[in-house]
């Protein structure tokens, strides 16, 4: 139990880390955006962990999937709150200043 929950936790943390830099580089801050990125990360993690072990796979419930989806909707929600919302601010700061100096 304990090796499927670190394999979940390594196959949503990768994708979700690749969005994060995505959303930060391009200055995202559509609380919409990181609901549905969390959502699909985490569907996508719990869809996926049938082919950790063949041969004890089981197809995900629908409770499951349901679960995972929610999951992942509040992780997203989590995200935004604490610092997608301000997504960019230090980018666009830093060439402010940098622009300013040159003038």
């Amino acid at each position: 139990m304990f090796d499927t929950a670190l394999v979940f936790l390594v196959a949503g943390i990768i994708p979700m880390l690749a969005i994060i830099i995505l959303a930060e580089t391009l200055s995202i801050q559509s609380i919409v955006f990181y609901a549905l990125a969390g959502t699909m990360v985490a569907l996508a993690a719990a869809l996926g962990m049938s082919y950790v072990d063949p041969a004890s796979y089981q197809a995900p419930t629908r409770y499951g999937t349901i679960t995972a989806g929610a999951a992942g909707l509040m992780a997203g929600l989590v995200y935004w709150l604490v610092a997608g919302r301000n997504a960019g601010v230090t980018i666009r700061r830093r060439t402010y200043s940098y622009r300013r100096a040159e003038d």
